[in-house]
């Protein structure tokens, strides 16, 4: 992101933005990515609760239950990393993951002048079937039909 100066010399930060045609060609890899996060991010759901069982099991924990313990804690700490990576791989592109679980993301673009957000979605036959702008809650959906699918990207400015 450009930092930049208005008249007034406050930073002003410019917020790349997607076209819907640009964010269609991606939904493959968008898709991909999006399905890592959720595997890892159950993955490491399941290692936190064998660790949590581990430490709250009744009586004086045994070698074995250390160990096992720990492991699962290792491995749920090395899962994470490799979520925040995928998820900065996604954030590089401008697009944010809003719940791994769902297979959600967010996804930048003009909407009247405003900031506004297609929504990419895992399990759904169409993968971005909707948008929201900025200021909407976050579970608002807007129909597509709405936008114009071949508008130009320009940057937003906050």
């Amino acid at each position: 992101m450009k930092k930049q100066r208005n008249k007034s010399g406050e930073r002003v930060e410019e917020f790349p933005v997607w076209n819907f045609n640009q964010a269609e060609r991606a939904v493959p890899y968008i898709g991909s990515v999006m399905r890592s996060i959720r595997e890892l991010f159950l993955e490491s759901q399941i290692k936190r609760r064998q660790a949590r069982r581990l430490e709250t099991k009744p009586g004086r924990p045994d070698r074995l239950s250390i160990i096992q313990h720990e492991e699962a804690k290792k491995e749920a700490d090395k899962l994470q990393e490799q979520i925040a990576d995928a998820a900065r791989e996604l954030a590089s592109l401008n697009v944010h993951c809003v719940d791994p679980v769902n297979g959600i993301a967010m996804i930048p673009f003009v909407q009247s002048q405003q900031l506004a957000w297609m929504v990419f979605e895992l399990f759904a036959d169409k993968k971005i079937g909707s948008w929201r702008y900025h200021n909407d809650p976050l579970t608002a959906r807007r129909s597509l039909e709405e936008i114009d699918t071949g508008a130009v990207p320009t940057a937003i400015f906050a």
